[in-house]
């Protein structure tokens, strides 16, 4: 299922109930640029509320300058979502998982894994949603942590549950 969308991303598409602008901002040399490009044609194929701007950073200086000043980017290779008043950014580190042990000899990282779909659909969640549920956990009675990143912290869970859109915090 290397070409096709998971199904709770089609999910989220077929469910968008207002227009949906994404602006990527990347340089076409990255590695991961082939794989976003076709995601997000695939995005834009199963929904007509999704409208996908691609702005190269050094081929189109201008456009690139006025969208960084517009919606706020801080960062290159960057990618916006925007629907009515909600922005989320993501970033290109964000979008895939790195090798760096060829590094020491002075090559360039390799790459692991793209995580672009989990990314952008959980993106697309946190600005398509009009409300979002708030899960509380209960701290200072010897609960686990919800923000400890080890074996008996909740970290994981968190990061779970946000990822779906929920607000997590602690009481």
């Amino acid at each position: 299922k290397i070409y096709s969308l998971s199904d709770e991303s089609k999910k989220v598409l077929k469910n968008l109930k207002n227009d949906l602008e994404i602006y990527v901002l990347f340089d076409e040399r990255d590695q991961i640029f082939d794989e976003l490009n076709e995601l997000l044609k695939r995005y834009e194929n199963l929904s007509k509320k999704i409208k996908v701007k691609f702005i190269d950073p050094e081929k189109n200086i201008l456009e690139a300058k006025r969208l960084v000043e517009e919606l706020g980017i801080t960062q290159n290779n960057s990618i916006v979502l925007k629907s009515k008043d909600k922005k989320k950014f993501i970033y290109g580190t964000e979008l895939a998982e790195y090798d760096y042990t060829g590094m020491q000899w002075g090559q360039p990282p390799t790459l692991k894994s793209f995580k672009g779909e989990e990314v952008l659909t959980t993106g697309i969640l946190n600005v398509s949603e009009e409300k979002q549920i708030k899960i509380g956990f209960i701290k200072g009675h010897n609960e686990f942590s919800i923000n400890e990143y080890n074996e008996i912290g909740l970290s994981e869970a968190k990061e779970n549950l946000e990822k779906r859109n929920y607000k997590i915090e602690e009481i």
